[in-house]
């Protein structure tokens, strides 16, 4: 490689933000005890890699693991070596000694995702949950595995126990972003910022989105058979056109049921030797159903608001009372399916199938 092109692949191309090292023309540009590193990780859930070159002492090596504990593997392997070339580490930066900056609290997702892949089903859960302590410090918590980083300056952190940074930047409508200096803290994270997710986006709305519809479809389908057995008493018979309404909302819950049940499954079937879902390593036969379902929930919930108006409009058989209560039931479980379907595509699940 000729040395102009060399010194160009050394030198920072972009950076989050200016406090940290960013990145160079294919490059991830860190510090091991004081010790500049370029680094260039290649990873799937079969194998771990690593490039690394440390230009200031003229040393690099590549290495590959063929396991799941690669990735630790590959940072000892760094840090020994750093640790063998500057015995004694430098001291780490002072902690800020006014304020650090804003309250952080909240649940945070990566910037980069899979949109259409099949890892799209599994971004919810690399979603990382961020506290920041008594002490100013944040705690970033993912998969019950927590990592502290001390401040240092207003909205500027630093790992504690590494030379990794972490800056908290505000975007225009008041998000928090996360910025990590050279690489996440942690494996399963796949990008080096995060934003905050608000409150309909979280893990915990996504479940309430998931449940709360079969819940409410399945008390709506007792209902119905209990009003079916008093109707039969009283020898009445529900208008047809209420009939079909029915038939289309119990086919929405029916879909609400097997789409949660599939998506269940995809993330129990775990690969026994690496520890994470089948899906990551090719189709199964969960994914299909997880892929194609929420388009017959769309198709469903649509045609049971479709029937709700035509229900109504038809008006035969009860006054207009009973029809406004049989209404607005109807409409609110297909508002509860549509809110469900909502929450999927902010996930990247209900999406057109790449």
């Amino acid at each position: 490689i000729p040395e102009a092109v060399r010194s160009s692949m050394h030198e920072g191309a972009y950076a989050a933000d200016p406090r940290l090292r960013g990145v160079t023309l294919g490059f991830m540009d860190a510090a091991v005890r004081g010790v500049r590193v370029l680094h260039h990780d290649g990873d799937t859930y079969l194998f771990r890699s690593s490039l690394v070159l440390m230009p200031e002492h003229d040393l690099g090596w590549f290495v590959a693991y063929n396991g799941p504990g690669g990735g630790a593997a590959r940072r000892e392997l760094l840090e020994a070596v750093a640790a063998a070339l500057v015995p004694q580490a430098p001291p780490p930066r002072a902690p800020a000694d006014g304020p650090v900056g804003e309250p952080l609290a909240g649940e945070f997702h990566l910037a980069r995702a899979e949109h259409s892949g099949m890892g799209k089903v599994l971004t919810p859960l690399m979603a990382a949950e961020v506290r920041s302590d008594g002490d100013g410090s944040l705690r970033v918590t993912l998969d019950g595995r927590s990592e502290t980083y001390l401040p240092i300056a207003p909205d500027a952190y630093r790992h504690a126990q590494r030379d990794d940074l972490l800056v908290v930047a505000r975007d225009a409508g008041g998000r928090a972003w996360l910025h990590f200096d050279a690489g996440p803290p942690f494996e399963a994270f796949i990008a080096t910022s995060a934003v905050q997710a608000p409150w309909y986006a979280t893990r915990g709305a996504l479940a309430a989105t998931l449940l709360l519809p079969v819940a409410a479809y399945g008390a709506a389908a007792l209902g119905w058979a209990l009003a079916g057995v008093r109707r039969r008493r009283r020898g009445e018979r529900l208008p047809v056109a209420w009939r079909g309404v029915r038939t289309a909302a119990l086919l929405a819950g029916a879909v609400h049921a097997a789409f949660l049940a599939a998506f269940v499954a995809l993330l129990v079937d775990v690969h026994p030797a690496y520890g994470v879902p089948w899906v990551l390593f090719g189709a199964t036969p969960a994914l299909a159903f997880v892929t194609w379902l929420p388009w017959g929930l769309a198709a469903a919930a649509a045609a049971l608001v479709v029937a709700t108006g035509a229900a109504v409009t038809a008006r035969r058989g009860t006054g207009a009372g009973r029809h406004v209560g049989r209404a607005a039931r109807f409409l609110t479980l297909g508002a509860l399916s549509w809110v469900s379907l909502a929450s999927l595509a902010y996930w990247h699940v209900w999406r057109w199938p790449a």
